[in-house]
C-alpha cells in the first residue's frame, strides 16, 4: 500500500488505507519502530539495510493525507466542526517519523512536516494541538523561529476569532484613555501565550518583523499600550513591503493604539500612512473615516469612506483579513513538496 503511494497513486493507496483497522495499523507501525530501534544499534547491519529500504517518508505522508482528508470539509459550504486533539492517522504518521535516522535530510523533512501540522491549526483554532506539534518539532529542530512563530500565530488566532466584533470594537468617546474593556482571564492567558511565543522568536531572530508586528498587536490587546507602540514603531519605520503588508499593518495597528489612547490626530496620521502603503486597503480607509468622524470632520469622513467602499468593490484582498486567517494556506504547498521528496 505504501509503495503504491510512493509510486504516485495517492488515491489508490488512500482507498486501501481506509480498509485497515486501527489495531492492524498499530501492529504494522510497531514492527517498523522495532526495526528502527534495532537499526539504531548498528551502522551496517541487516536491520539498518532493511529500514533504509522501506519508504518510511511515503508512509508518513500517506497517513498525513488520510488525516487531512478526514479532518477537512469537502467544500466551503459544508457544515463542519473540527475536532481538536490528535487523531489516529496523525499519531501514526508521527510514530513513523520517529523511525527516520537523525540525518540532516531527515531533520529538515521532519521540521517541515511539523510546521505543516502547526499551520493546520490556524484553520481549526486548535492552539493546544499547535503547542504539541511545536514541542515535537523542537525535538528535530531546537529553537526554530519558524515553528515558534507558527505556534504563536495559532495562539493569537484562537483569541482573535473568539469575538471578532469585540476584539476590534471602537468606542465613540475619543477622550477616554484605554477605553477597551477588561478581557476575561481565559483570553488574557491565551494572549500571554502568544506574547511569549513571539518574544521567543525575536530573541532567536530579531529580524523576523512579522513576529514583532504580531507582538505589538497582542500587547495592544493586553492593554500594554506603550510596549505595543514601541514594538509597532520599529516595524513601521521599515521601508514599505507591499507583498507582505507588514508596513501597512504596522501603521494600521499603531492607529488603533493611538485611537484607544484618545490621540485621534496621531491615529489619523498612522491611518493615512497605512493607506500610503496600500492605497486600496479598505480596512485602513474605514479606520481613517471613523477617526475623522470623531474629530468632527464629517465631510472628510464621508469622502474617505466612499473611496474605501469603491476600493473594496474592485478588490477582494486586504492584508488585515489575511492577518486574521493565519498561514493555513501554506499547508498544501509544504505537504506537496514533502510528497515529491518522498517518492523520489
Amino acid at each position: 500500500m505504501v509503495r503504491t503511494y510512493a509510486a504516485g497513486d495517492h488515491e489508490g493507496a488512500l482507498s486501501d488505507l481506509a480498509g485497515w483497522t486501527d489495531s492492524e495499523l498499530d501492529r504494522e507501525v510497531d514492527a517498523v519502530r522495532d526495526l528502527a530501534k534495532e537499526a539504531g544499534d548498528c551502522a551496517a547491519c541487516e536491520a539498518r539495510r532493511s529500514l533504509e529500504a522501506l519508504p518510511v517518508r511515503a508512509a508518513v505522508l500517506l497517513h498525513t493525507d488520510r488525516d487531512v482528508k478526514i479532518g477537512t470539509p469537502v467544500s466551503s459550504t459544508e457544515e463542519f466542526s473540527p475536532v481538536c486533539g490528535r487523531r489516529v492517522h496523525d499519531r501514526l504518521a508521527e510514530r513513523l517519523l520517529d523511525c527516520l535516522p537523525r540525518t540532516p535530510a531527515s531533520k529538515d523533512f521532519a521540521r517541515r512536516w511539523y510546521l505543516a501540522m502547526i499551520l493546520r491549526t490556524h484553520w481549526d483554532l486548535c492552539s493546544g494541538d499547535a503547542g504539541y506539534w511545536a514541542r515535537g518539532g523542537a525535538r528535530w529542530s531546537p529553537a526554530d523561529p519558524e515553528l515558534l512563530l507558527a505556534r504563536g500565530v495559532a495562539e493569537e488566532l484562537n483569541e482573535l476569532r473568539r469575538s471578532p466584533v469585540d476584539a476590534e470594537r471602537r468606542v465613540l468617546d475619543p477622550t477616554a484613555r484605554k477605553p477597551r474593556g477588561k478581557l476575561p482571564d481565559e483570553r488574557r492567558v491565551i494572549l500571554r501565550q502568544a506574547r511569549d511565543s513571539y518574544r521567543e522568536v525575536l530573541a532567536l531572530a530579531p529580524h523576523v518583523h512579522v513576529a514583532r508586528l504580531r507582538l505589538g498587536r497582542v500587547l495592544w490587546r493586553l492593554g500594554r499600550m506603550d510596549e505595543a507602540r514601541s514594538a509597532l514603531e520599529v516595524v513601521a519605520a521599515r521601508p514599505h513591503d507591499s507583498e507582505t503588508g507588514v508596513s501597512y499593518l504596522a501603521h494600521l495597528f499603531l492607529g488603533q493604539v493611538e485611537e484607544d489612547e484618545g490621540r485621534l490626530r496621531e491615529a489619523v496620521g498612522h491611518y493615512r500612512q497605512a493607506l500610503d502603503a496600500d492605497p486600496a486597503a479598505h480596512a485602513a480607509g474605514v479606520a481613517l473615516s471613523h477617526a475623522l468622524f470623531l474629530l468632527g470632520d464629517r465631510a472628510g469622513a464621508r469622502d474617505t469612506l466612499e473611496r474605501a467602499l469603491r476600493a473594496a468593490s474592485h478588490r477582494s484582498g486586504d492584508a488585515f483579513w489575511s492577518y486574521r486567517n493565519g498561514d493555513y494556506d501554506r499547508v498544501p504547498a509544504i505537504l506537496d513538496e514533502l510528497r515529491q521528496e518522498a517518492i523520489r
